[in-house]
């Protein structure tokens, strides 16, 4: 793919307002799944899932509390929640888990915690649970963007969703487990399908003069 095509499908790319209810074919969604996947994150950490909505009812409930996705819900062909782990400690589970997963050492486990406690006690000040998940939430956007970039490359739509509210979307979620809230929280939402047409605005964005600035 070179460097036009790339600018064209970003151009292209749209936060969707209205869906068809054209389902995209599976093996472009896994695709998507696993361009998620392999996405980058601060510390190799990955702090955060992926829910698939697909239970109709599920998706209702979610619509009532979400008014960012309210009419659109019954079109889009796939809906997600983004999650991020609230205990990123060292010592959590979590971050065990995620050593192991890495095969390091012993000697570079060790030095890995010690790492991660100097980094969330010097530099991202993870000294509370809001701190925490917000930095958890920057990893799953970079998770996120890839994936609707990729989405666009295969001519995918898709819609960031972050109109609803956080308590009663994560009390649904809950209730329905799929989410426990001692351990996970929601960092945000997103739609992806076909658009209704097309659509009748020119993209605009600021000029690139306004946006870098060169030191």
């Amino acid at each position: 793919m070179n460097k036009s095509e790339i600018l064209a499908a970003t151009t292209w790319r749209r936060a969707i307002k209205k869906y068809n209810g054209q389902q995209i074919p599976d093996e472009d969604w896994q695709f998507l799944l696993e361009v998620a996947r392999l996405a980058p994150s601060s510390m190799g950490l990955e702090p955060w899932h992926i829910l698939e909505i697909n239970d109709s009812d599920l998706r209702q409930k979610i619509a009532d509390v979400s008014w960012g996705v309210k009419e659109k819900m019954p079109d889009v062909a796939k809906f997600i929640v983004f999650t991020v782990t609230k205990d990123l400690s060292p010592e959590s589970a979590y971050f065990r888990e995620i050593r192991d997963m890495h095969g390091y050492s012993a000697e570079l486990q060790e030095s890995m915690i010690q790492l991660h406690r100097d980094f969330g006690i010097r530099d991202a000040d993870l000294s509370d649970a809001r701190k925490s998940h917000d930095w958890a939430a920057k990893q799953a956007y970079i998770a996120f963007a890839q994936m609707i970039f990729a989405a666009a490359e295969i001519g995918v739509d898709s819609t960031p969703v972050e109109g609803y509210s956080k308590e009663a979307l994560e009390q649904v979620l809950t209730e329905a487990g799929a989410l426990d809230p001692e351990k996970d929280s929601v960092a945000l939402c997103a739609a992806f399908g076909y658009r209704d047409g097309e659509v009748k605005h020119p993209k605009s964005r600021r000029p690139l003069d306004k946006i870098v600035k060169v030191i």
